[in-house]
């Protein structure tokens, strides 16, 4: 019976692994990916600009503002979401309950065990 349940069990992490939330991580995932990707991409224009002579023409300035404005904004929004997330997580967190009822036979046994010398004891297998 046990093993059944934890086949059970497991298989229902399984399945749980493919729903809409699992989706929306995979998404956010993809969505960091490229994020700071495109952070990296254009703090390397920057500082290219910012080290070549040639690249000091106005519409590279423009674009170096352009790049510094993104990645700036980019920073913004990925704070702002982590912040969100950690609020949902905190939820998440705070309506979880733990049954203790599964715990119930073990406490009682323990404190069975406390009672009872088991060295004493003797039982018979031959009687049934």
């Amino acid at each position: 019976m046990v093993i059944m349940e934890s086949a059970t069990r497991h298989r229902a992490d399984m399945i749980s692994f493919f729903t809409f939330d699992s989706y929306i991580s995979i998404v956010g995932v993809a969505y960091t990916a490229v994020g700071l990707l495109g952070v990296f991409c254009n703090v390397t224009t920057v500082v290219m600009i910012l080290t070549n002579r040639v690249f000091r023409l106005s519409a590279y300035t423009i674009m170096a503002n352009v790049a510094l404005a993104d990645s700036i904004v980019m920073l913004i929004v990925d704070c702002q979401i982590a912040l969100i997330d950690l609020a949902r997580l905190d939820n998440r967190l705070k309506s979880t309950q733990v049954d203790l009822s599964r715990f119930e036979s073990i406490i009682v046994l323990s404190r069975l065990s406390e009672k009872v010398d088991l060295k004493s004891t003797q039982v018979d297998f031959k009687s049934t």
